[in-house]
């Protein structure tokens, strides 16, 4: 959850000050690919789905993140973009985009599933067998999803 650290560089001098002599740090982080175009106005609305969604501060860039690493005193053994890996056979994006397969966890994010969701919400909400917010917390996370599948199909 390092992404969600307003200052990358003080959160992992903190992971490296209670880490034990000898320890490793392994991790993984949302960032901007070099695909990201700041200047397209598209880019920066599918940034902001993902930021607001998933309560994010100004996502960074790889090289951001890789340098926040080392200027906390890190040795960075490896760093990579896991989409690029050769072994890959569903992209990772997939699970967040909408399916009319009722069977499918994809469902809920195709209108009919994000209606039905949110009433489903709405009556646990009534009933208190969900707390109340949930369905807040559901749009939310629902704008991250539509930004992050956005953002891998492109």
């Amino acid at each position: 959850a390092t992404c969600h650290a307003p200052n990358r560089v003080d959160c992992f001098k903190e992971i490296m000050r209670v880490l034990k002599p000898g320890g490793v740090f392994a991790c993984y982080e949302w960032c901007l690919t070099s695909k990201y175009d700041a200047k397209n106005a598209d880019h920066r609305r599918i940034k902001k789905l993902i930021e607001e969604g998933d309560g994010l501060p100004d996502m960074a860039t790889c090289d951001e993140c890789i340098e926040a690493v080392k200027k906390a005193g890190f040795e960075l053994i490896e760093a990579r973009d896991m989409v690029l890996d050769d072994n890959i056979e569903i992209p990772w994006y997939q699970p967040l985009t909408p399916s009319y397969n009722i069977l499918s966890q994809r469902f809920q994010f195709n209108p009919i599933g994000r209606w039905l969701t949110v009433q489903a919400l709405k009556v646990m909400e009534t009933f208190w067998l969900a707390p109340k917010g949930t369905c807040k917390v559901q749009a939310m996370l629902q704008h991250a999803a539509v930004g992050l599948a956005e953002g891998g199909e492109q």
